[in-house]
């Protein structure tokens, strides 16, 4: 064993593969049991992708004798397979029933808290993980769906993968299980105020409480009892339960760790030469630390699978999952669609005609206000989207997690799926308000505008994935589209910002939508010759000398165009095409500063498991 001090690293590899069940229910809440299972074995390659609009059309013969017969559709074997597959595991953990049953949310009831829980457990179990991890799978649940989870998880353990033979392993945390459930368990480690009480085998529980005079009670549960024994004092009630004399001074538990120690030591003088130097090696974490890393270097990508056919079906798929979910739950689109669409009803209430003024005035507050709103408003309302973005995050991360993809796959997904989005948006918010405002509709307007859409639906998916939780990812973009709003070039002109700042006009994507719809709206305007308004002072003042009072400059009627308000907020220089490449690249760097992000996260992610003992060295 180490000496006093030494400090033991190392990395404990479990062999193949490895599946994690988190103790709250992270699923899609559109699919049902089967589609799910059905996604993740196209996800998996247990099924093929084609496969995803049902089982098809069925046919009815009628044979020699007369009877009708129905011809099932045609699938592949291996497809077959994975459906028989599917339903056997539906039927263990009790879900045949609900099979067809959505997993329901927030806005539509389906599954059980029970019954989801079971459906997290057998998603899992689909790609026959040799190392299923779980954490509470019994929390929430009756008795009687507790013991059948446990007793299926426990026919998972005892069976063997069908690809390759190999044993597999059940390792999960429960808290007071009952006593047909504690018949379940093989092995088992019990902890108490971070401290380890007990490590082993679970028929030698008992033997060790009772070395120390507090034997199992007749027909009492026994994890009922051991937990109750570790809030009192251990006493000396046989030789081998002799109590160390350095662990009278301190609390129980402090007591039962040392006494635990003390008695596996005595365990280990009754066994072979070959079994003790086995069991020193496998308890040296009993006296100091041990800190054990996995390196996703090592697993993330490779676990994965490097074929090109793997990364294709993961892209393939999750872009699929991506537009179910628009459709199947349209909560995020359907409101987005509300939202822009109540907003452009009263903007085209609001300036109705504003096309058929000749006041300058008007058209100069009017007209520039209103596109200023445009761009401004509904690029900060794709921060809508960011509360079930955050939800989903939670989702990826446990499939993440589990080698099902690399969450760069999920985002190129999510990218894609926005595309239709965006479209739709556009053409809501260019039919509403320029219609209704006699503006004028334009491909280029609906252009600018969908660019527009999707910079900001990146801008909100790059913050999504930095933010911690909701709370500072809804400040943190409140905070990115506000500054991009005041610095786009409506409420200051690049040349009246401070030099510390003047920078800054050119970073949003607004600037270049709000200049290039001024220059779609202004460049071909004109004005009547010697059109008059009504100054502060009660003075008439020429439509020229107010709109040139912006650069400081007074003159004569004259016949004007839109060209001189764009002078006024240096637009009239604007190329149109230009601006809408520089959207389009904005909108592709923004996504793959996500990518980067999150590949950069993954590989700097370590799972980092440590125990250290008040007597060994601190982890």
């Amino acid at each position: 064993m180490l000496g006093d001090g030494v400090l033991a690293c190392g990395t404990v590899s479990l062999p193949d593969s490895d599946a994690y069940v988190p103790q709250d229910d992270r699923l899609h809440s559109f699919y049902t049991c089967r589609t799910y299972m059905e996604h993740y074995s196209r996800m998996s390659g247990q099924k093929s992708l084609i496969d995803c609009c049902g089982k098809g059309s069925s046919a009815t013969i009628v044979d020699e004798e007369g009877l009708d017969q129905e011809i099932l559709p045609a699938q592949s074997p291996p497809d077959a397979k994975v459906d028989k597959l599917i339903d056997d595991i539906l039927e263990e953990v009790g879900l045949m029933a609900q099979k067809d049953t959505i997993v329901g949310g927030v806005f539509k009831r389906g599954l059980s808290g029970g019954q989801k829980r079971r459906l997290s457990v057998a998603l899992e179990a689909l790609s026959s993980p040799l190392n299923m991890f779980l954490d509470e799978p019994t929390s929430g649940l009756d008795s009687e769906s507790a013991l059948r989870l446990m007793e299926y998880l426990n026919r998972y353990a005892r069976s063997r993968d069908p690809a390759t033979g190999l044993r597999r392993r059940v390792i999960l945390t429960i808290h007071q299980p009952s006593s047909r459930i504690w018949e379940l368990i093989d092995n088992v480690v019990l902890l108490a105020q971070g401290r380890l009480m007990y490590q082993g085998r679970a028929d030698r529980m008992a033997d060790f409480f009772t070395a120390y005079g507090h034997p199992v009670p007749i027909h009492y549960n026994p994890s009922d009892h051991f937990i109750e024994a570790l809030s009192e004092v251990p006493m000396d009630a046989t030789d081998e339960g002799t109590i160390p004399e350095e662990a009278a001074p301190i609390n129980a538990v402090e007591m039962w760790c040392k006494c635990y120690k003390q008695w596996s030591k005595n365990e280990m003088r009754r066994m072979s030469t070959r079994s003790l130097r086995l069991l020193e090696y496998e308890t040296t974490g009993l006296r100091h630390s041990m800190v054990i890393r996995s390196s996703p270097r090592k697993g993330s990508f490779r676990r994965m699978g490097d074929s090109a056919d793997r990364k294709f079906r993961n892209a393939v798929e999750l872009t699929r999952r991506s537009f179910e979910s628009m459709i199947r739950d349209p909560i995020v689109l359907g409101l987005r669609i509300g939202i822009y669409g109540g907003i452009s009803l009263v903007l085209g209430v609001l300036f109705y005609g504003l096309d058929d003024e000749v006041n300058a005035h008007s058209v100069l507050i009017g007209r520039t206000a209103l596109l200023y709103f445009i761009i401004a408003f509904c690029s900060s309302m794709s921060v809508a989207a960011i509360p079930f973005s955050i939800v989903e995050r939670a989702i990826v991360e446990k499939e993440v997690r589990n080698h099902r993809f690399h969450p760069a796959f999920y985002h190129v997904s999510q990218a894609v799926a926005s595309l239709p989005a965006c479209f739709v948006l556009s053409i809501l918010v260019t039919v509403i308000i320029f219609s209704m405002t006699g503006l004028g509709i334009s491909t280029k307007t609906c252009v600018i505008l969908f660019i527009t859409f999707y910079c900001a639906d990146a801008t909100s998916m790059f913050i999504s994935h930095i933010a911690p939780e909701l709370i500072s990812a809804i400040c943190i973009s409140s905070g990115v589209f506000g500054l991009f709003t005041i610095v786009m070039g409506f409420l200051v002109t690049p040349s009246n910002m401070s030099w510390v700042l003047r920078w800054a006009y050119y970073i949003p994507f607004m600037t270049y939508s709000f200049r290039s719809l001024m220059y779609v709206y202004y460049i071909d305007m004109k004005f009547l010759e010697g059109s008059y308004v009504n100054g502060t002072n009660g003075t008439e003042i020429p439509a020229d000398g107010l709109i040139r009072n912006i650069t400081g400059v007074y003159g004569e009627p004259q016949k004007l165009d839109g060209s001189v308000i764009l002078d006024s907020f240096e637009m009239s220089d604007v190329n149109v095409n230009k601006d809408i490449i520089i959207l389009m690249v904005w909108a592709v760097l923004a996504h793959l500063l996500s990518v980067f992000y999150l590949i950069w996260a993954r590989f700097k992610h370590r799972r980092v498991f440590t125990y250290a003992d008040k007597e060994g060295a601190a982890a």
